[in-house]
């Protein structure tokens, strides 16, 4: 018989989502035929695969170390070199400042060591914020994320309740994120953009079959060839604010994929800056009543308008 403690990280989930991380070898099948079988309880008395576990239980598995060890997670540290700048932190979470070129995950072998996740993971661990060994399930990671050549502000939960708290926050709307963008053509006015999107093969575009997606966009600084602009998301597809630029005839500057046609030498990635995060609600995590944080990148990405206006006008 082998017994696993739940600790703190451990609480607050499923038994069977539990077991899935604990035992990534295994599968959902052969889980749920142990837990109906009686192989694994929790605290020595029959549970289902839906019972929450609590801090100070104890999970008895019935199975031979010899099927077990095979399928449990191996605890392999992330190895990197990056350093991330934070502009806030606390016990439960961070504020990662990410730069342009930057994966937040890893999307090939070789992308391992060289993203966002795999750097924040690195510096938790050689501050012992994080010890693997310690840890059955949980590993910490991001609640939400920037494409690769958007900067800005992402977040980083350090432990499972900071990761359950915020994703819940994100799912209720209370995440806000605004960016600041420079995008082709005259903007002057304000715009609403309510277009369905559909994702195909790691893009989107506007189709009547797609999910539901809304964007904000204000108007800042304009000449006849290229604004500035502030974007709110009212929803979070994927490359929304690039698919909906691109749809109403202002993509990013910069933004090849989605259409962009001016000063490709000079802006070879799209100009986008996710500058500032405000939370509400989040007092479990003891997060002030009124959070708001602002990306460090915002001051050089303010100045590249001068430039963009120049061109702009000849």
């Amino acid at each position: 018989m082998r017994e696993l403690k739940i600790a703190e990280n451990d609480a607050g989930q499923r038994l069977d989502r539990y077991l899935e991380k604990v035992f990534p070898g295994a599968s959902g099948g052969f889980l749920q035929k142990m837990i109906r079988q009686k192989k694994i309880k929790v605290n020595h008395k029959r549970a289902t695969a839906e019972a929450m576990l609590d801090c100070g239980d104890a999970v008895q598995l019935y199975i031979y170390d010899e099927v077990l060890d095979p399928l449990m997670k191996k605890h392999v540290a992330p190895r990197s070199r990056l350093r991330l700048e934070y502009v806030f932190e606390n016990e439960h979470f961070v504020v990662i400042d990410k730069p342009s070129g930057l994966l937040s995950h890893p999307a090939r072998p070789e992308d391992y060591g060289q993203t966002v996740v795999d750097a924040f993971v690195a510096d938790l661990i050689a501050r012992k914020i994080y010890v693997p060994r310690n840890e059955k399930s949980f590993v910490p990671a991001l609640v939400n994320r920037l494409d690769r050549y958007t900067a800005g502000l992402v977040i980083g939960a350090k432990t499972h309740e900071a990761a359950m708290v915020l994703t819940q926050m994100i799912r209720e709307g209370n995440l806000q994120k605004d960016y600041m963008a420079y995008v082709e053509g005259r903007v002057d006015k304000a715009r609403h953009i309510a277009l369905p999107l559909l994702t195909e093969n790691g893009r989107s575009r506007v189709d009547d079959t797609g999910k539901p997606a809304s964007t904000y966009v204000t108007p800042v600084h304009w000449t006849p060839r290229v604004s500035q602009c502030d974007i709110q998301l009212e929803t979070g597809r994927t490359h929304q604010i690039r698919a909906h630029l691109s749809a109403i005839g202002h993509p990013l500057i910069g933004d090849g994929m989605y259409g962009a046609r001016q000063w490709r030498s000079a802006y070879p990635h799209p100009l986008l800056l996710a500058h500032h995060l405000t939370l509400n609600g989040g007092s479990a995590l003891e997060i002030p009543e009124s959070f708001n944080v602002y990306s460090t990148q915002i001051e050089a990405f303010q100045k590249m308008w001068d430039s963009l206006k120049a061109k702009g006008e000849q």
